[in-house]
Protein backbone atom coordinates (compact mmCIF):
# COMPACT_ATOMS: atom_id res chain seq x y z
CA UNK A 1 0.00 0.00 0.00
CA UNK A 2 0.93 3.87 -0.68
CA UNK A 3 2.77 5.20 2.42
CA UNK A 4 1.46 9.08 3.69
CA UNK A 5 2.76 10.84 6.07
CA UNK A 6 0.54 13.21 7.93
CA UNK A 7 1.35 16.06 10.35
CA UNK A 8 0.16 14.68 13.85
CA UNK A 9 -1.23 18.66 14.91
CA UNK A 10 -3.95 18.31 12.11
CA UNK A 11 -7.53 17.29 13.27
CA UNK A 12 -10.33 14.71 12.28
CA UNK A 13 -7.80 12.77 10.43
CA UNK A 14 -8.21 10.05 11.87
CA UNK A 15 -8.25 6.52 10.76
CA UNK A 16 -9.21 8.30 7.30
CA UNK A 17 -7.11 6.22 4.90
CA UNK A 18 -7.56 2.73 6.70
CA UNK A 19 -7.30 0.05 4.33
CA UNK A 20 -5.73 2.13 1.31
CA UNK A 21 -2.91 3.56 2.87
CA UNK A 22 -0.19 3.13 5.27
CA UNK A 23 0.35 6.28 7.86
CA UNK A 24 2.63 7.56 9.69
CA UNK A 25 1.45 10.33 11.88
CA UNK A 26 4.73 12.86 12.91
CA UNK A 27 4.75 15.87 14.43
CA UNK A 28 6.41 19.04 12.22
CA UNK A 29 9.70 18.86 13.22
CA UNK A 30 9.86 15.40 12.17
CA UNK A 31 8.99 15.78 8.92
CA UNK A 32 12.29 15.19 7.60
CA UNK A 33 14.28 13.89 4.57
CA UNK A 34 14.51 10.71 6.18
CA UNK A 35 11.16 10.38 7.81
CA UNK A 36 9.43 10.93 4.48
CA UNK A 37 12.21 9.51 1.77
CA UNK A 38 9.87 6.09 1.08
CA UNK A 39 6.66 8.38 1.51
CA UNK A 40 4.16 8.33 -1.40
CA UNK A 41 2.04 11.00 -0.09
CA UNK A 42 2.52 14.20 2.62
CA UNK A 43 -0.16 16.00 4.14
CA UNK A 44 0.98 18.83 6.35
CA UNK A 45 0.08 22.58 7.63
CA UNK A 46 2.58 25.76 7.35
CA UNK A 47 5.27 24.51 9.82
CA UNK A 48 6.50 22.17 7.19
CA UNK A 49 8.31 23.52 4.43
CA UNK A 50 7.84 21.41 1.33
CA UNK A 51 10.83 22.00 -1.17
CA UNK A 52 14.24 20.80 -2.37
CA UNK A 53 15.67 20.23 0.98
CA UNK A 54 13.01 18.14 2.31
CA UNK A 55 11.72 16.45 -1.14
CA UNK A 56 14.62 15.90 -3.27
CA UNK A 57 15.47 11.69 -3.17
CA UNK A 58 12.27 10.71 -2.26
CA UNK A 59 9.01 9.11 -4.23
CA UNK A 60 6.67 11.63 -3.01
CA UNK A 61 4.24 12.77 -5.82
CA UNK A 62 1.42 14.31 -3.48
CA UNK A 63 1.49 17.02 -1.30
CA UNK A 64 -1.60 18.21 0.68
CA UNK A 65 -1.37 21.31 3.05
CA UNK A 66 -4.83 21.96 5.27
CA UNK A 67 -4.59 25.49 4.66
CA UNK A 68 -5.81 27.83 2.10
CA UNK A 69 -2.56 28.84 1.24
CA UNK A 70 0.56 27.75 0.13
CA UNK A 71 3.71 30.09 1.29
CA UNK A 72 5.28 26.91 2.65
CA UNK A 73 5.20 24.66 -0.29
CA UNK A 74 8.06 25.25 -3.48
CA UNK A 75 5.16 25.24 -6.00
CA UNK A 76 7.90 25.64 -8.44
CA UNK A 77 9.96 22.65 -7.83
CA UNK A 78 7.10 20.63 -7.48
CA UNK A 79 5.94 21.20 -10.62
CA UNK A 80 9.12 20.71 -12.48
CA UNK A 81 9.28 17.40 -10.60
CA UNK A 82 6.26 15.57 -10.91
CA UNK A 83 4.62 16.55 -7.59
CA UNK A 84 1.17 17.88 -7.49
CA UNK A 85 0.22 20.39 -4.60
CA UNK A 86 -3.69 20.63 -3.50
CA UNK A 87 -4.58 22.77 -0.76
CA UNK A 88 -8.13 23.97 1.23
CA UNK A 89 -9.05 27.26 0.12
CA UNK A 90 -12.56 28.05 1.72
CA UNK A 91 -11.66 25.53 4.90
CA UNK A 92 -12.11 28.02 7.04
CA UNK A 93 -14.92 29.81 5.76
CA UNK A 94 -17.94 28.95 7.82
CA UNK A 95 -15.68 30.19 10.79
CA UNK A 96 -14.77 33.58 9.38
CA UNK A 97 -18.72 33.95 8.70
CA UNK A 98 -19.64 32.86 12.12
CA UNK A 99 -17.38 35.46 13.17
CA UNK A 100 -19.05 38.04 10.91
CA UNK A 101 -23.12 37.34 12.27
CA UNK A 102 -21.24 38.04 15.76
CA UNK A 103 -20.13 41.05 15.29
CA UNK A 104 -23.37 41.74 13.27
CA UNK A 105 -25.38 40.90 16.18
CA UNK A 106 -22.94 42.37 18.46
CA UNK A 107 -23.14 45.91 17.01
CA UNK A 108 -26.71 45.83 16.19
CA UNK A 109 -27.93 43.91 18.87
CA UNK A 110 -31.72 45.31 18.77
CA UNK A 111 -32.25 45.57 14.87
CA UNK A 112 -30.43 43.38 13.08
CA UNK A 113 -33.34 42.23 11.31
CA UNK A 114 -33.66 45.50 9.39
CA UNK A 115 -30.16 45.70 8.17
CA UNK A 116 -28.75 46.08 4.91
CA UNK A 117 -25.97 43.97 4.66
CA UNK A 118 -22.74 45.21 1.99
CA UNK A 119 -20.49 42.22 1.24
CA UNK A 120 -16.90 43.05 -0.60
CA UNK A 121 -16.05 39.85 -2.07
CA UNK A 122 -18.53 37.12 -2.95
CA UNK A 123 -15.87 34.03 -2.47
CA UNK A 124 -16.16 31.57 -0.49
CA UNK A 125 -16.61 33.27 3.03
CA UNK A 126 -18.73 36.29 1.49
CA UNK A 127 -20.91 33.65 0.00
CA UNK A 128 -21.85 31.99 3.41
CA UNK A 129 -22.08 35.42 4.96
CA UNK A 130 -24.70 35.66 2.26
CA UNK A 131 -26.17 32.24 2.22
CA UNK A 132 -27.25 33.17 5.98
CA UNK A 133 -28.24 36.68 5.61
CA UNK A 134 -31.00 35.28 3.10
CA UNK A 135 -32.18 32.22 6.19
CA UNK A 136 -32.09 35.48 7.91
CA UNK A 137 -34.15 37.57 6.17
CA UNK A 138 -31.40 40.15 6.23
CA UNK A 139 -31.35 42.40 2.72
CA UNK A 140 -27.89 41.94 0.64
CA UNK A 141 -26.03 43.97 -1.56
CA UNK A 142 -22.31 42.37 -3.04
CA UNK A 143 -19.86 43.52 -4.86
CA UNK A 144 -17.16 41.67 -6.44
CA UNK A 145 -15.85 42.74 -10.19
CA UNK A 146 -13.98 39.25 -11.13
CA UNK A 147 -17.36 37.23 -10.52
CA UNK A 148 -19.20 40.05 -12.31
CA UNK A 149 -17.26 40.22 -15.34
CA UNK A 150 -17.19 36.19 -15.17
CA UNK A 151 -20.94 35.75 -14.06
CA UNK A 152 -22.77 38.90 -14.51
CA UNK A 153 -24.80 38.05 -11.37
CA UNK A 154 -25.23 36.15 -8.84
CA UNK A 155 -27.61 34.10 -7.62
CA UNK A 156 -29.37 34.33 -3.64
CA UNK A 157 -30.50 31.03 -3.18
CA UNK A 158 -26.92 30.06 -3.85
CA UNK A 159 -24.26 32.91 -4.04
CA UNK A 160 -21.24 30.82 -4.87
CA UNK A 161 -23.07 30.26 -8.14
CA UNK A 162 -23.99 32.62 -10.89
CA UNK A 163 -27.60 34.04 -11.45
CA UNK A 164 -29.78 37.15 -11.83
CA UNK A 165 -29.09 39.31 -8.84
CA UNK A 166 -26.85 41.77 -10.25
CA UNK A 167 -23.66 42.92 -8.41
CA UNK A 168 -23.28 46.59 -7.42
CA UNK A 169 -20.53 48.90 -7.25
CA UNK A 170 -18.19 49.69 -4.00
CA UNK A 171 -20.10 53.25 -4.21
CA UNK A 172 -23.45 51.36 -3.95
CA UNK A 173 -22.28 49.18 -0.81
CA UNK A 174 -20.71 52.66 0.72
CA UNK A 175 -24.08 54.38 -0.27
CA UNK A 176 -26.74 52.08 0.52
CA UNK A 177 -25.12 49.39 3.07
CA UNK A 178 -25.85 49.93 6.98
CA UNK A 179 -22.93 47.51 7.34
CA UNK A 180 -20.02 46.19 5.25
CA UNK A 181 -17.97 42.98 5.39
CA UNK A 182 -15.01 42.65 3.28
CA UNK A 183 -13.54 39.48 2.29
CA UNK A 184 -11.05 40.03 -0.62
CA UNK A 185 -7.52 38.73 -0.60
CA UNK A 186 -5.25 41.58 -0.20
CA UNK A 187 -3.60 42.80 -3.11
CA UNK A 188 -1.70 45.85 -4.09
CA UNK A 189 -1.41 45.61 -7.59
CA UNK A 190 -3.82 44.81 -10.74
CA UNK A 191 -7.45 45.69 -11.97
CA UNK A 192 -8.76 44.64 -8.54
CA UNK A 193 -6.10 45.69 -6.35
CA UNK A 194 -7.60 45.47 -2.39
CA UNK A 195 -4.91 47.39 -0.81
CA UNK A 196 -6.36 50.34 1.62
CA UNK A 197 -10.17 49.24 -0.30
CA UNK A 198 -12.13 50.31 2.43
CA UNK A 199 -10.52 54.03 2.93
CA UNK A 200 -11.43 54.77 -0.28
CA UNK A 201 -15.25 54.68 -0.47
CA UNK A 202 -16.33 53.15 2.66
CA UNK A 203 -14.91 54.62 5.72
CA UNK A 204 -18.02 56.11 6.75
CA UNK A 205 -19.80 52.70 7.65
CA UNK A 206 -19.41 50.42 10.47
CA UNK A 207 -17.07 47.54 8.62
CA UNK A 208 -17.18 44.39 10.29
CA UNK A 209 -13.84 44.74 12.83
CA UNK A 210 -14.25 48.61 13.89
CA UNK A 211 -16.25 49.36 16.12
CA UNK A 212 -14.87 45.41 18.02
CA UNK A 213 -11.40 45.44 18.49
CA UNK A 214 -9.70 47.93 15.48
CA UNK A 215 -9.80 51.66 15.14
CA UNK A 216 -8.86 51.18 11.22
CA UNK A 217 -12.02 51.14 9.30
CA UNK A 218 -12.57 47.50 7.82
CA UNK A 219 -9.77 46.07 9.51
CA UNK A 220 -7.84 45.10 6.58
CA UNK A 221 -4.28 46.67 7.83
CA UNK A 222 -5.03 47.23 11.38
CA UNK A 223 -3.51 47.41 15.21
CA UNK A 224 -5.96 45.94 17.59
CA UNK A 225 -6.57 48.40 20.92
CA UNK A 226 -4.29 47.65 23.39
CA UNK A 227 -4.98 46.70 27.36
CA UNK A 228 -5.30 43.34 29.22
CA UNK A 229 -6.87 40.58 27.58
CA UNK A 230 -7.13 36.89 27.33
CA UNK A 231 -5.70 34.68 24.64
CA UNK A 232 -6.71 31.48 23.64
CA UNK A 233 -6.27 28.84 21.15
CA UNK A 234 -8.35 25.09 20.61
CA UNK A 235 -6.15 22.59 19.20
CA UNK A 236 -6.04 18.62 19.31
CA UNK A 237 -7.20 15.50 17.46
CA UNK A 238 -8.85 11.76 17.77
CA UNK A 239 -11.26 12.63 21.24
CA UNK A 240 -8.44 14.91 22.87
CA UNK A 241 -8.76 18.32 23.22
CA UNK A 242 -7.29 21.30 24.94
CA UNK A 243 -7.53 25.08 25.31
CA UNK A 244 -4.43 27.29 25.98
CA UNK A 245 -4.93 29.88 28.15
CA UNK A 246 -3.32 32.99 29.65
CA UNK A 247 -3.39 36.86 29.88
CA UNK A 248 -1.56 39.05 28.38
CA UNK A 249 -1.47 43.10 27.84
CA UNK A 250 -1.49 44.66 24.05
CA UNK A 251 1.55 47.25 23.96
CA UNK A 252 3.24 49.71 21.44
CA UNK A 253 4.91 47.93 18.67
CA UNK A 254 6.41 48.16 15.15
CA UNK A 255 3.52 48.28 12.10
CA UNK A 256 3.16 44.61 10.59
CA UNK A 257 1.05 43.74 7.89
CA UNK A 258 -2.24 42.74 7.88
CA UNK A 259 -4.14 42.79 11.04
CA UNK A 260 -2.06 42.33 13.91
CA UNK A 261 -1.34 43.28 18.11
CA UNK A 262 2.04 43.68 20.05
CA UNK A 263 1.54 41.71 23.40
CA UNK A 264 3.57 40.99 26.83
CA UNK A 265 3.25 38.05 28.91
CA UNK A 266 4.62 36.92 32.33
CA UNK A 267 5.87 33.77 30.66
CA UNK A 268 6.93 34.35 27.07
CA UNK A 269 9.25 31.05 26.81
CA UNK A 270 6.39 28.45 27.54
CA UNK A 271 3.79 30.46 25.55
CA UNK A 272 6.48 30.63 22.74
CA UNK A 273 6.81 27.24 22.98
CA UNK A 274 3.40 25.89 23.14
CA UNK A 275 2.40 28.65 19.96
CA UNK A 276 6.01 27.34 17.93
CA UNK A 277 6.50 23.89 18.40
CA UNK A 278 2.47 22.79 18.94
CA UNK A 279 0.18 21.80 19.62
CA UNK A 280 -1.61 25.27 19.03
CA UNK A 281 0.28 26.55 15.88
CA UNK A 282 -0.21 30.59 15.47
CA UNK A 283 -3.46 31.95 15.56
CA UNK A 284 -4.69 32.51 18.76
CA UNK A 285 -8.06 34.70 19.99
CA UNK A 286 -7.65 37.77 22.02
CA UNK A 287 -10.37 38.85 24.35
CA UNK A 288 -10.58 42.21 25.64
CA UNK A 289 -11.39 40.84 29.43
CA UNK A 290 -9.75 38.39 31.67
CA UNK A 291 -12.22 35.43 31.32
CA UNK A 292 -9.32 33.24 31.85
CA UNK A 293 -11.37 30.92 34.62
CA UNK A 294 -14.57 31.38 32.63
CA UNK A 295 -12.77 29.22 29.80
CA UNK A 296 -10.75 27.20 32.94
CA UNK A 297 -14.46 26.18 34.07
CA UNK A 298 -15.67 25.99 30.72
CA UNK A 299 -13.50 23.08 30.08
CA UNK A 300 -14.97 20.79 32.46
CA UNK A 301 -18.25 20.81 30.93
CA UNK A 302 -16.98 20.10 27.16
CA UNK A 303 -14.51 17.55 27.81
CA UNK A 304 -11.53 19.73 27.20
CA UNK A 305 -8.00 20.67 29.01
CA UNK A 306 -7.36 23.40 30.24
CA UNK A 307 -3.77 24.32 29.48
CA UNK A 308 -2.71 27.56 31.62
CA UNK A 309 0.76 29.22 30.30
CA UNK A 310 1.17 30.99 33.32
CA UNK A 311 1.57 29.51 36.49
CA UNK A 312 -1.87 30.52 37.92
CA UNK A 313 -3.98 27.73 38.14
CA UNK A 314 -4.60 27.75 41.69
CA UNK A 315 -5.83 31.62 41.22
CA UNK A 316 -8.21 30.52 38.45
CA UNK A 317 -9.91 27.71 40.73
CA UNK A 318 -9.59 29.95 44.31
CA UNK A 319 -11.30 33.02 41.51
CA UNK A 320 -14.16 30.42 40.27
CA UNK A 321 -14.75 29.10 43.63
CA UNK A 322 -14.59 32.99 45.31
CA UNK A 323 -11.90 32.61 47.67
CA UNK A 324 -10.14 35.81 48.08
CA UNK A 325 -6.71 35.89 48.40
CA UNK A 326 -4.80 38.00 50.81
Amino acid sequence: MPKIVIESHIPYVGNAFAGVADTTFLPPEGITPEAVRDADALIVRTRTRCDAALLDGSRVRFVATATIGTDHIDLGYCRDNGIEVVSAPGCNAPAVAQYVWASVFTLRRDDWQGLTLGIVGLGHVGSIVADWARRLGVKVLACDPPRQRRDGGWNPAEPFASGSEPFVTLSDIAEKCDIITIHTPHTKTGRDATHHLADRRASCKPTIGYPLAFSHPGAVEAEAKHGDLTLARFDGDNGEYSLLLGNAKGIEGPYTKGTYLWIEVENWPRLEAKIVEGPYIHHCVGIHQDVVPVLYEACKYIGVKPDLYDDVEQQVIDTIHGVKRR
